[in-house]
């Protein structure tokens, strides 16, 4: 069985969000399993530019047919990293390599220009892998993720099986009704098209839903939830319509880059068998940021792209609050302009009037990343929804005790009380309440100890969830 996943990310080579951390790991895992798996990606400027070693094998040259336009493609073939599994990189000057990763920091479609790019991506992996015979990869299987591959069921349709993975529901892609003539499709040839062109656009998320032989999403919860008005950004209906063929399987973690064991990148390995190396790890993210050192004051942290989706927002106009609860905090990420800026004002505000236990990091920084998970005590992901969420399993296995909402896959992953704490409702009491309980049993050492020692023996690797893909691929061939 071979399977090739289309995606716009795949860590390490590239990575905004979660969905990079998804496309990088769960191949390698299939294939450890015996399912023959390929990625490929848009080979976006900013990696010709910075990863000239990933280009150095050009597989085949082309040309594809676009807006009435035949345009040259080239095709390049590498590995992920580490991996076996081939990753392949499709260069356009016109479409996929004239820019950054995204249109916007936030990753959600911005522009026509963007959603054409992902169109156009579309369209060459169909000529590529279903019609070139130079191609050295003929999949039995497309696995479709997110919106900027959304269009793919459809053009491969009655060609080969899909999979349509939602990783977010709330960036669905929308086009101008025009794109479909650009990949050769006639709206009054198809129902699906001719109705979703009712309202004078096409919803990419909405076609995959429609067109792929399965769909799937990250969590059980979240499969549960897109059924709902509350949760299903407007598409519950047609979701529902589909619900027999839609499965929820919760992601998980790649221990080789995620162990506090192995990890490179903080000042002292440790592990649930030895936890010396925490409070080592502690001191040493303290100093990096220029913090007080103290080793019993509890340092929360908060590591996400910055959207409202994350929950930022309350944090930030609770930034005083929680600090007068005798905490430290450290905020990494970088997203949306104005919460950017809300941030970077508070921060600079807090130093004004002497308060130096909060440091806010308004960038992308993996190492860093790596050290704040390893330094920090309580871990905030108070999400207004979570498809999945990785952030609070990886902090569960750096002994950083998960302080969530109740949704998706942070219901899935957090056990109350037992390895970290959370909450029902997206509102300013429920999330402070919740903090004030961690931070009370954070003062009863033996017993956070024994939070901390259960958090860190959760097993969130890919293989459960795998051999759980591997069932749907069985099921979307027979």
């Amino acid at each position: 069985m071979k399977v090739l996943f289309v995606a716009s990310e795949c860590a390490p080579v590239v990575k905004v969000g979660g969905l990079g951390d998804v496309i990088g790991a769960l191949p390698v895992t299939l294939k450890e399993i015996g399912v023959d798996t390929a990625v490929v990606i848009p080979a976006y400027k900013p990696l010709i530019d910075q990863c000239q070693e990933l280009f150095k094998n050009r597989l085949l040259h082309t040309e594809v047919r676009f807006a009435g336009v035949s345009t040259p493609v080239n095709v390049y073939q590498t590995v992920i990293p580490k991996s076996s599994v081939p990753l392949y990189l499709i260069q356009n000057e016109t479409y996929l390599s004239n820019g950054g990763i995204y249109g916007s920091p936030t990753a959600f479609a911005v522009s026509q220009n963007e959603v054409n790019r992902f169109a156009f991506f579309s369209k060459a992996v169909t000529s590529v892998f279903l019609e070139n015979p130079s191609c050295d990869f003929r999949p039995d299987i497309i696995h479709c993720n997110d919106w900027h591959t959304g269009l793919l069921p459809k053009l491969t349709r009655n060609l080969i099986p899909t999979i349509f993975t939602i990783h977010n529901l709330a960036n669905q892609g929308f086009s101008a009704t025009d794109i479909v003539d650009k990949l050769g499709i006639y709206i009054n040839k198809s129902k699906l098209l001719s109705w979703d062109a009712e309202d004078s656009n096409i919803d990419f998320i909405l076609q995959g839903i429609m067109s792929a032989d399965y769909i799937t999403t990250v969590s059980p919860t979240y499969a549960k939830e897109i059924l709902t008005p509350s949760f299903g950004e407007g598409m519950q209906d047609v979701l529902n319509a589909r619900e027999g063929r839609i499965y929820g399987i919760l992601n998980g973690v790649d221990y080789k880059v995620w162990d506090p064991k192995t990890d490179p990148s903080i000042k002292k390995n440790y592990s649930h068998e030895s936890l010396g190396g925490k409070g080592q790890c502690k001191i040493a993210l303290q100093q990096e940021l220029n913090l007080p050192v103290d080793l019993v004051k509890p340092l929360i942290s908060f590591i996400a792209r910055l959207t409202t989706q994350k929950g930022i927002d309350m944090i930030i106009s609770l930034l005083d609050e929680i600090l007068g609860l005798g905490c430290q905090i450290v905020i990494l990420g970088a997203g949306d302009p104005s919460l950017e800026n809300r941030l970077r004002m508070k921060a600079s505000d807090l130093e004004k009037e002497g308060f130096f236990q909060a440091r806010v990091k308004l960038e992308f920084n993996d190492p860093l990343a790596h050290r704040i998970f390893a330094g920090s005590d309580i871990f905030l992901a108070p999400s207004r929804f979570e498809p999945c969420g990785l952030t609070q399993m990886v902090a569960m296995k750096y002994g950083t005790i998960p302080l969530v909402r109740r949704v998706g896959g942070l219901a899935d992953s957090v056990e109350s009380g037992v390895t970290g704490f959370s909450f029902e409702n997206f509102n300013d009491s429920e999330f402070m309440d919740s903090l004030k309980r961690a931070l009370n049993y954070f003062s009863y050492k033996e017993e956070w100890k024994k939070l901390v020692l259960t958090a860190m023996q959760r097993d969130f690797s890919w293989t459960a969830a795998a051999k759980k893909y591997a069932e749907i691929y069985n099921l979307a061939l027979n």
